[in-house]
């Protein structure tokens, strides 16, 4: 009921993200794949298309605001990077906190968002457009700073 309350969900969410844990990519690297089915279910919350094709990949469409659950096995400090294309500006808040806008482009780039307070092992992330904004998200990435733990 605490993770309900907490992230304004349903009790039955929790049982859908027991036990996830975002899979290691290279470098250590932890992606969410927004395309991805057998993530969609457990992290993907409100404020999503269904899947479009962009390019070589599957992303889903910011609905003016969206959310996703980052659950980490290994709490710490990551940069996070949203790859993404569109038109406007995306912002991006973790936990609570605003980590500032970044112009869309046309075609699918990497969009980097600079992190200071370290992860937990639940992590909301949300999005949001600016005005006659549209975003198509393909990943979420988190990556380890080469000087933090």
């Amino acid at each position: 009921w605490a993770f309900a309350w907490r992230h304004g969900l349903s009790p039955d969410r929790f049982d859908l993200l027991v036990g996830k844990r975002l899979p290691r990519g290279e470098g250590g690297a932890r992606d969410i794949d927004v395309g991805e089915p057998a993530l969609d279910a457990a992290l993907l919350l409100e404020g999503w298309s269904v899947r479009h094709p962009c390019g070589d990949a599957i992303c889903r469409e910011v609905e003016e605001q969206a959310r996703m659950l980052a659950p980490l096995d290994d709490p710490g400090h990551f940069g996070l990077s949203v790859h993404a294309a569109g038109e406007g500006s995306l912002s991006v808040t973790v936990n609570g906190v605003a980590l500032g806008a970044q112009a869309l482009t046309p075609e699918l780039a990497d969009l980097r968002f600079p992190t200071e307070a370290p992860w937990r092992r639940l992590n909301e992330v949300s999005f949001a457009l600016g005005p006659g904004g549209r975003a198509l998200v393909d990943r979420v990435r988190l990556e380890r700073p080469a000087n933090a733990s």
